[in-house]
């Protein structure tokens, strides 16, 4: 091992020499302060395009962030926000590596516009491909012309590819949240089966006090509640997500009027409310869904097929995910 020492100093001096060639820094009036967004209440629209012509247009509204029509995926948001705030100038390119910098860029570069309330562009950039985990190639964009001065950017801490973070793929962004809320903020939730009346309940939450009343005897509620079970149950609703979107006419077509299975519509404390309709998915007579013996059953036990009529949104659901809401009147009580 001591052998190999001089050696080893020897090849970290050559790293350090190529490095400093490569990304040697050249006296230029751009810096950190031209690329970082200090506030980024400010923005109010982000659009990611690519070569081929691809794009994400998301806006924000009422502070929600949609992507088109549809609510934005609130994490992924808040990492491009969290990106363009932090991200800073590591190296400016000298005159030697312009010419790479800028070929990346054409070949699979992103282009990143945000703008303000009023649709006045904040920044643009051109962001390219990661450079061996040191960071990102950019190009600034100034009323519409794009300066010819390479970056190298980085975020702090992450060696990742920057790009990863504005992915254009116009499903990702879309949210799946069928009901997100706190539970402090609950004040009603209702949970209807159309076709079983006597299974169907009204919980009403008045800070800690709780009353689950059946649907069929509202003025008849039982004394012997399970706590555990209601605060189960009111956590599974703190954040519920669909599975997927459905796009095909003919699938919204047989929803629009297919018996329901359940509904739910969760009412907070500022009356704002949240509403799934859930049908049954059934079965292909000629490729029919099985059950554990292997019995043809008349539908799919392990999905539903469901409907958001506050957001019109056609989509599917998990029994998986919707499994711990879907109870009926006497779960929520001990047995007399």
């Amino acid at each position: 091992m001591k052998k190999n020492a001089p050696y080893l100093i020897l090849f970290s001096f050559l790293l350090m020499a190529v490095a400093f060639l490569f990304f040697q820094n050249k006296k230029s009036n751009t810096s950190t302060k031209d690329i970082k967004i200090e506030d980024v209440k400010e923005i109010h629209e982000v659009i990611m395009e690519d070569r081929y012509g691809e794009k994400i247009h998301l806006t924000k509204k009422k502070n929600v962030w949609y992507s088109g029509q549809f609510e934005a995926q609130t994490y992924l948001v808040q990492t491009v926000l969290e990106t363009v705030n932090k991200w800073s100038v590591e190296s400016i390119l000298s005159n030697e590596r312009k010419g790479q910098a800028i070929d990346d860029i054409r070949k699979s570069g992103i282009k990143i516009t945000l703008k303000n309330e009023d649709g006045d562009i904040i920044k643009a950039y051109h962001l390219g491909s990661g450079f061996k985990g040191l960071g990102n190639f950019m190009l600034i964009e100034q009323d519409g012309i794009v300066l010819d001065q390479p970056l190298l950017i980085k975020y702090p801490t992450f060696k990742g590819d920057l790009q990863y973070r504005f992915k254009i793929d116009s499903n990702l962004w879309k949210s799946t949240v069928a009901i997100e809320t706190n539970i402090d903020y609950i004040q009603k939730i209702s949970i209807k089966y159309p076709q079983n009346i006597a299974q169907s309940f009204d919980l009403f939450k008045d800070e800690e006090l709780i009353k689950v009343a059946s649907v069929l005897e509202p003025n008849k509620p039982k004394s012997n509640l399970n706590k555990s079970n209601v605060v189960a149950f009111l956590l599974a609703l703190e954040n519920l997500h669909f599975e997927r979107f459905i796009y095909d006419s003919s699938i919204q077509d047989f929803i629009k009027t297919a018996p329901k299975y359940a509904t739910i519509e969760l009412v907070e404390i500022d009356g704002k409310k949240q509403q799934v309709w859930l049908y049954r998915i059934p079965s292909d007579p000629l490729n029919p869904y099985l059950d554990v013996k292997g019995q043809p059953i008349p539908y799919n036990v392990d999905k539903f097929y469901a409907y958001l009529p506050l957001k019109k949104v056609f989509a599917t659901a998990q029994f998986y995910n919707f499994g711990p809401v879907l109870k009926d009147y006497n779960f929520f009580y001990n047995p007399q």
